[in-house]
């Protein structure tokens, strides 16, 4: 605790220095009101956290990534570059898709993703190292406000690292240094689904109930009741003997119980609580595999609203976040990358179609461009672009309604 107040006392400290992050760190998870001890390993051991987690990554890691350059209002995209290499390939053994991937999960969970740049001697970029954000001790500026970020070394010893050398993309953020851990920020509501689950799994490992209670009708010693409770136990105990068949002797009674209302708030509860959970990572609950407000007609709805809503500003972050890192000065100007939402944002046959149709009336795309987009080759003066005959610009109908007067 004493390194801990040290550390908090430092005016140049970063916000990671709150206290709940620093005794996420140092103590390996947040004590909750419920008296569970949550870490981000314990969190992942939730269903509903695991799904939440798979579905953002899984998003984004499968969304094409490209390196663009702007000419006037021309576009070109530049697979070539060294940064468009580094993201297709950005060490030796992880792929574009891994790489994506692993740079949501560290955002989604720990509001923090960190990569160690290595350069080559034309100091470009050459690689990107993932770096665990609990080796990342703390992030500070320096007498000239330079950035500092100390890392600890497999061998335990902790440097401190220049910006530059970082890749840093950051969540939600209160000063631009560090962003905010959701594992800590939400430790009461995950401590509170993490103890029902708890509860459940004790519920039917230690006990899984007939749905009655035993009547005797004499009176029982203490070795007799310790007997007769050990004897149930070992017949009625755990799952695999729920349901069987329960054999009373010398007049006992069995006396059926419906679920009491205990009961139905647990189940009420854990619903509840899997809901709040979704709510909290911007996941539509049927993506969780929870159908109850789902239709037919509103899951597409709810698709798009995910893509635009959920996705969108985690992309937007990415992108500038690796303009920022890894190209030039110079290139920022007319560099940029984007991902390509068009995948998911494509509807079903009929409304894909209908869409192309009206892009290539409209003279905004190309059969072949809308070719392209549904992986087919291209066809010959296919690239033409069409309007339809019978439209005119604005001024020409002016400049014939006043030669008519």
């Amino acid at each position: 605790m004493k390194g801990i107040m040290e550390r908090l006392a430092r005016p140049q400290a970063a916000a990671s220095d709150t206290l709940e992050r620093l005794i996420l760190e140092t103590y390996g998870g947040i004590t909750t009101a419920s008296g569970v001890n949550v870490t981000t390993e314990k969190a992942m051991r939730l269903g509903v956290v695991f799904a939440c987690v798979l579905v953002l990554s899984q998003s984004v890691a499968q969304l094409p990534l490209h390196l663009f350059r702007r000419s006037g209002r021309d576009r070109e995209r530049l697979d070539e570059h060294p940064a468009a290499l580094l993201i297709k390939k950005s060490n030796t053994w992880m792929t574009s898709y891994e790489f994506k991937q692993i740079l949501m999960v560290n955002l989604v969970l720990q509001g923090n993703s960190y990569w160690l740049k290595t350069r080559g001697t034309d100091g470009r970029v050459r690689e990107l190292i993932p770096l665990d954000p609990a080796r990342i001790k703390g992030v500070e500026q320096d007498e000239n406000f330079e950035l500092f970020y100390h890392v600890r070394r497999p061998d335990g010893s902790i440097d401190p690292i220049p910006a530059y050398a970082i890749l840093h993309i950051k969540g939600l953020s209160l000063n631009g240094l560090q962003g905010l851990s959701p594992i800590a920020y939400a430790r009461e509501m995950l401590g509170l689904a993490i103890s029902q689950e708890k509860h459940g799994a004790k519920l039917f490992s230690q006990g899984t109930r007939l749905g009655g209670v035993l009547y005797y009708p004499g009176k029982l010693t203490g070795p007799a009741v310790k007997r007769l409770k050990k004897s149930f136990e070992d017949s009625h105990a755990t799952v695999e003997n729920a349901h069987k068949t329960a054999v009373l002797e010398e007049g006992m009674k069995w006396e059926k119980v419906s679920m009491t209302a205990e009961d139905a708030q647990f189940l009420e509860s854990r619903n509840y609580q899997r809901s709040e959970i979704a709510g909290f990572f911007r996941v539509p609950a049927h993506f969780i595999n929870d159908l109850t407000h789902a239709t037919f007609t509103n899951v597409e709805h709810l698709d798009l609203a995910f893509a635009k809503h959920s996705l969108t500003p985690w992309i937007v972050n990415i992108e500038q976040s690796l303009e920022r890192a890894l190209l030039t000065d110079e290139e920022q100007i007319d560099h940029y990358f984007k991902f390509n939402l068009g995948g998911l944002l494509r509807g079903d046959s009929a409304s894909r179609a209908a869409a192309y149709q009206s892009a290539i009336l409209n003279g905004y795309m190309s059969p072949n461009e809308v070719r392209e987009l549904e992986d087919r080759n291209p066809y010959p003066e296919g690239d033409d672009f069409r309007i339809p005959l019978n439209v005119a610009p604005v001024s020409g109908e002016k400049d014939n309604a006043k030669s008519q007067s």
